[in-house]
């Protein structure tokens, strides 16, 4: 799997975590507790393979472009860990603490959606896809030495269908069958 990639199902198994925690009922803090940990030990391996391993590949094409994206992605990276830092400290369910949670999942998915759009791009274009082969199997190897595992997308992708069918049939919409060509 190619580091864009990889990283890209990192976002992906995030935002369902967020997702999650936020769909949880308020007084819920034992559940909350233990999802905070989950999604702080991803974001952490995930900061981890990204500061050490993917920014300096995609810096080394020592474009102005480059720069500024890593150098920006860095930034964000400061801030997404002072936020679980204070996390860390608080009380999961409590009002503070769902409010700060709030600004941490705000801040994830601004990151992940502009490396997405704008840093992978850079890092296509500076990269081989030998390459980025190559780093997604570093960074997937030090994720695991990490203690965190890979997500691939198709079987994230496979359950969001299940969980929207079950909803739909739940409010009494019927699912869409597979598509049919008009001829």
């Amino acid at each position: 799997m190619d580091a864009t990639e990889l990283l890209k199902n990192d976002h992906a198994f995030v935002k369902m975590l967020f997702k999650n925690y936020q769909e949880m009922e308020p007084g819920d803090a034992g559940r909350k507790k233990t999802l905070f940990r989950q999604i702080r030990v991803e974001l952490e391996a995930h900061s981890e393979i990204e500061e050490k391993i993917f920014y300096p590949a995609v810096r080394d094409a020592r474009t102005p472009e480059a720069e500024r994206l890593v150098r920006e992605a860095y930034e964000e990276h400061r801030l997404v860990k002072q936020l679980l830092r204070e996390l860390s400290k608080g009380k999961p369910g409590s009002e503070e603490f769902d409010a700060k949670f709030k600004v941490l999942k705000e801040n994830v998915l601004h990151h992940a959606k502009e490396e997405e759009s704008d840093l992978f791009a850079v890092a296509r274009e500076a990269l081989s896809a030998e390459d980025l082969e190559q780093l997604g199997k570093e960074m997937a190897a030090r994720k695991h030495e990490l203690g965190g595992r890979l997500h691939p997308v198709e079987p994230l992708a496979r359950k969001a269908r299940r969980v929207v069918s079950r909803v739909r049939r739940a409010i009494g919409l019927s699912t869409p069958g597979p598509r049919r060509r008009r001829s």
